[in-house]
């Protein structure tokens, strides 16, 4: 190989890049430069000028968005150049042609190598989404509620046994109980005391510093990674969109549905947000940090903002921990914070009124935890008079 500016000759590539970078002072970019240049001199074939700048490609089409924010459309009527890449020479078509041939059906299957026939059911195919191309969330979002509840075609239809059958194509012999993982195995009593025993062995193994360990960054992970499988048993569960709500939301229960429905009614209220924070708090039972997400963060429109739980008496009880540890946080950042909790909760009338005493400043405590004369409502004011 000779170097085009001082006509030296060298063996091989990796002696005339070092040459370059210290006789001529050439970064990486200058070389790889250089290379293209004199592959361009030898192979002019196979690269395509650019008529904007004058430089030479193999495809035109990311040089024309990337350097000059124009598409290859506009590039092809503005230049009237019908070409912007250049195609594979004759010669590497029939070596390509030639292997796939010589390949057995099992190879080319493992290869990912597509039929003939294949191509062309894929060629004539125009619907659908091109492979490899990420949807937007705002499109994921406008979909997802383009087709909620009654306005999905599917709503309140089921599968014929005919379709069950088509799509179970060749695996109608590991269906239905067949399945090793069929749910009559797992719900059986035998499974449940094999996998009881199991793991309380394990479990009975570890140290007590291992175990405080795990309890921690398990219930850090369950907190943090705010994921719809927290459900309860015997309440609904869903997804929930509103303009007041900033992102889409997951309610874990028919209370939390019960209240977004009461929450969106109000026009004292500005915006809210299901579970927006993961606060940690100290269990003194365990002697371990834990970790617990609000159900509702509340922005009322004279710019006071509530935390909200909502819980069953027991729950409350059960939780005194969490509850410091929400007070806290909640006397830090400046938010009132409110529990409502059972009879009062199902009250529409009492519900709304709370929120409204809230919103005008009107409910004064004497204690941090204080009974109010609505029942059983908890309310937990980090402004006291």
């Amino acid at each position: 190989m000779k170097c085009k500016l001082c006509k030296r000759e060298f063996k091989n590539r990796r002696s005339l890049s070092k040459h370059l970078s210290q006789k001529h002072s050439f970064d990486k970019d200058k070389i790889l430069e250089y290379y293209k240049s004199i592959d361009v001199e030898e192979n002019k074939d196979n690269y395509v000028e650019c008529k904007i700048c004058g430089n030479y490609y193999k495809s035109l089409s990311y040089h024309l968005k990337l350097s000059h924010s124009i598409s290859s459309n506009e590039y092809k009527t503005k230049y009237n150049s019908p070409i912007i890449s250049k195609k594979s020479s004759e010669k590497l078509k029939n070596n390509l042609s030639n292997y796939y041939k010589s390949l057995s059906n099992d190879e080319k299957s493992i290869r990912g190598i597509k039929s003939a026939e294949t191509r062309k059911r894929n060629n004539t195919n125009k619907g659908g989404r091109p492979k490899g191309i990420p949807m937007k969330d705002e499109q994921k979002k406008y979909l997802s509620k383009l087709f909620y509840g009654e306005n999905n075609p599917f709503y309140n239809k089921n599968h014929t046994e005919t379709s069950k059958q088509k799509m179970r194509g060749k695996r109608n012999h590991i269906t239905g109980e067949n399945n090793p993982f069929y749910k009559k195995y797992y719900n059986s009593i035998e499974f449940k005391t094999k996998f009881k025993n199991t793991h309380l062995e394990l479990w009975k193994n570890r140290d007590e510093n291992w175990r405080k360990q795990f309890r921690e960054k398990l219930s850090k992970s369950i907190a943090m990674s705010n994921k719809q499988t927290q459900t309860y048993k015997n309440h609904k569960h869903c997804h929930w969109y509103s303009n007041k709500c900033d992102k889409v939301g997951y309610l874990r229960s028919s209370w939390e549905i019960y209240l977004a429905t009461i929450i969106d009614e109000l026009d004292i209220i500005e915006k809210y947000n299901i579970e927006p924070l993961c606060i940690e708090y100290f269990d003194y039972n365990l002697e371990i940090y834990r970790y617990t997400r609000i159900d509702f963060k509340i922005k009322f429109i004279n710019d006071i903002n509530l935390l909200l739980e909502v819980k069953p008496n027991i729950f409350i009880n059960q939780n005194i921990y969490k509850l410091n540890g929400i007070i806290e946080y909640s006397f830090e950042n400046e938010y009132e914070f409110i529990v409502l909790s059972d009879d009062c909760f199902f009250d529409y009338n009492r519900v709304i009124k709370i929120l409204s005493m809230i919103y005008n400043k009107k409910l004064s405590m004497t204690d941090i935890y204080k009974k109010s004369n609505y029942n059983n409502a908890l309310i937990i004011s980090n402004k006291i008079d």
